[in-house]
């Protein structure tokens, strides 16, 4: 876990109109570490008035490494480099309860658990969740990371390829329900 030597200190900011109150960016990018292993890296920052007038309130990261085998958390580092509170950086550490929680079913029941109201920084929660789910969308973009031949299908060949490689998109969505148009498209289409 880190923290910037200017911890807690508002940064000025500038709001990006004059009508805005409070402005949120919370950014998760997932890269390929390696082989078998996945960074997911999440952002959190809120500008908003407070004392001194408009200012970063919260500037805070949450990375995580991942097996990508079975999705399991392995290691994390959490920093806060702009925080309103002496008190915030404290729950960093809870972040290393994420190490060994696997993303799939039960994953956002469980940060609820560990995270949810008042047992942690709801921000770290919030970045927690985001990475829970870029990890689940980001399935796709491994499937055809390498796969040329996959990357220039039409939309429908390469949707298709998804569902052959990775049939539990089926009801992960209202889009994808299994009594839907789509998932009845695809169906339609399976060998």
């Amino acid at each position: 876990m880190h923290q910037s030597p200017h911890a807690g200190r508002a940064a000025p900011a500038t709001p990006a109109s004059p009508d805005v109150l409070y402005d949120r960016d919370v950014r998760t990018r997932l890269y390929r570490h390696d082989a078998d292993t996945l960074r997911v890296v999440a952002t959190l920052k809120d500008d908003t008035f407070g004392p001194g007038g408009f200012a970063s309130m919260h500037d805070m990261v949450l990375s995580v490494m991942i097996e990508e085998a079975t999705l399991t958390i392995t290691a994390v580092d959490a920093g806060m480099s702009g925080h309103p509170h002496g008190a915030c950086p404290v729950t960093l550490r809870q972040m290393d309860q994420l190490v060994g929680l696997r993303i799939g079913a039960g994953f956002f029941g469980e940060l609820r658990r560990l995270f949810g109201g008042n047992r942690s920084c709801n921000h770290l929660h919030t970045m927690a969740q985001h990475i829970g789910t870029v990890t689940s969308l980001s399935f796709a973009a491994r499937l055809v990371e390498d796969d040329a031949e996959a990357q220039a299908l039409p939309h429908e060949r390469w949707t298709l390829r998804v569902v052959q490689n990775e049939p539990h998109i089926i009801n992960s969505c209202a889009i994808w329900h299994e009594d839907g148009e789509l998932a009845a498209r695809m169906r339609s289409q399976l060998p």
